[in-house]
């Protein structure tokens, strides 16, 4: 998960750079994509957490 979403925001990252000019609907929709892919890191991290304690409450 970590590896997709670095690559995701890489290449999010790399097509704002390589424009020549950028508008600001493009600004404000990589901004939008970047908040997305945040709220699945966080999401993902809270889903593993209660996973991990989960386990840890078998032992």
């Amino acid at each position: 998960m970590v590896n997709i979403c670095r690559r995701i925001i890489q290449t999010i990252v790399e097509n704002l750079s390589a424009a020549k000019t950028i508008t600001n609907e493009e600004i404000q929709q990589t901004g939008e994509d970047l908040a997305t892919e945040l709220g699945r890191a966080l999401e993902t991290k809270i889903r593993v957490s209660a996973i991990k304690t989960r386990l840890e409450n078998l032992q």
